[in-house]
């Protein structure tokens, strides 16, 4: 999330990082759908949003995919490389992990503080489950360990004249895992103590968002050598827009139905949800085709919105770190003042209160002398 672009101009990645952050907040903001009855008029268009807005991980891993290739086209000093990845990551990981433990720690009920033994401290960050968002900058860091293994096999020149083999492949084997790797564990850890968090770190490792990253990898190391991507431009935008369409369509009512039949959305079974898992790089795959397509096309004229986007992207990294904290303060302050989760107002308020709060937040930090090297950014 904080690549650098080489002293090149990406103005259209960081336009992506700034919506990729919208939908960021925007599902988070509408996760609390899962509250609501089966029979709430709310309901559809709450998970047709919330479908819509997982884009955000995707988008995400197709960006870094895209940025490391388009820096690092070539043999490097691999050494040099994970000093600076590990650099731009961990300490923020790090950090961020004992913040959100501490602030995870405190209860409500009881107003005191009740803090995890030392084991469950150091689970939670070893599996990236300190809280809720903090999975992936855990994901992240994963694919800039194995990048150069793409930099150097799957960068080859015959390679990238012939990529939709290995699309088709990558597609293939992030599929099967996303399919049967949850489920093979549930099976056989049923009972562990922590088998919950290594289901869910499983699920949420690099080969269940593999495609997405060649892809990026492709697409960069194109426009390192061309200074543009000819072959997007020739592909009709509205194929992937009506099959984003109707399989946004399929996905959120899946789980409108699920949730009338299991109660909750939380009781979703993973074999209940396999056409979701199948049409899950297609769609978002077509989905990230889309956002590339209209970037290019509004990076290339001054507008408003590439602006505000373009301001996003650039605080996407600390945003993205801070807004899962003033997202549960926001929530419980809707609560009492009796804003709740059935009520459109609700999700208005939370999301406009959520953006705005850690964007000024996040500018707050980027002043201090040590967050600032935390959240990847100095103040202007």
């Amino acid at each position: 999330m904080k690549e650098s672009n080489a002293g090149r101009s990406l103005a259209f990645i960081q336009s992506l990082r700034g919506f990729a952050l919208l939908c960021v907040v925007g599902v988070h903001t509408l996760s609390f759908f899962t509250s609501l009855k089966p029979a709430h008029p709310l309901l559809p268009f709450l998970t047709f949003g919330s479908v819509l807005f997982v884009l955000a991980v995707p988008l995400f891993i197709w960006i870094s995919g895209f940025v490391l290739a388009f820096n690092y086209p070539h043999a490097t000093s691999w050494t040099k490389y994970y000093k600076k990845r590990i650099s731009s990551v961990l300490p923020a990981y790090l950090v961020s992990s004992l913040a959100y433990l501490v602030f995870s720690s405190f209860s409500i009920d009881q107003w005191s503080w009740q803090f995890p033994g030392f084991r469950i401290i150091l689970f939670k960050i070893m599996t990236g489950s300190s809280y809720g968002h903090l999975w992936f900058v855990f994901l992240i860091f994963q694919f800039y360990l194995i990048f150069p293994f793409f930099s150097r096999y799957c960068l080859q020149e015959k390679v990238l004249r012939n990529p939709w083999k290995w699309f088709i492949l990558f597609i293939i084997i992030q599929t099967l895992w996303h399919i049967n790797v949850p489920t093979f564990l549930s099976d056989n850890l049923l009972g562990f103590s922590g088998y919950s968090s290594l289901i869910l770190l499983a699920s949420r490792s690099f080969f269940s968002y593999i495609f997405f990253f060649v892809l990026g990898v492709y697409m960069g190391v194109k426009y390192y050598k061309d200074r543009q991507l000819g072959f997007l431009e020739k592909l009709p935008l509205w194929p992937f827009a009506v099959f984003a369409a109707f399989s946004l369509l399929f996905v959120s009512q899946s789980w409108v139905v699920g949730i009338g039949i299991y109660g909750s959305f939380n009781n979703i079974t993973e074999t209940f949800r396999l056409g979701e898992k199948i049409f899950f790089p297609l769609l978002y795959g077509s989905l990230i085709i889309i956002c590339l397509k209209i970037s290019l096309i509004f990076s290339s004229r001054a507008n408003l919105l590439f602006y505000v986007l373009t301001i996003l992207g650039n605080r996407s990294f600390g945003i993205y770190l801070i807004h899962a904290g003033i997202l549960i303060i926001c929530y419980h302050l809707l609560i009492l003042t009796g804003v709740v989760p059935s009520s459109v107002l609700f999700y208005i308020l939370l999301f406009i209160a959520v953006l705005s709060l850690s964007f000024i937040f996040e500018g707050l930090l980027a002043r201090a002398p040590f967050f600032n090297f935390i959240i990847g950014r100095k103040a202007e």
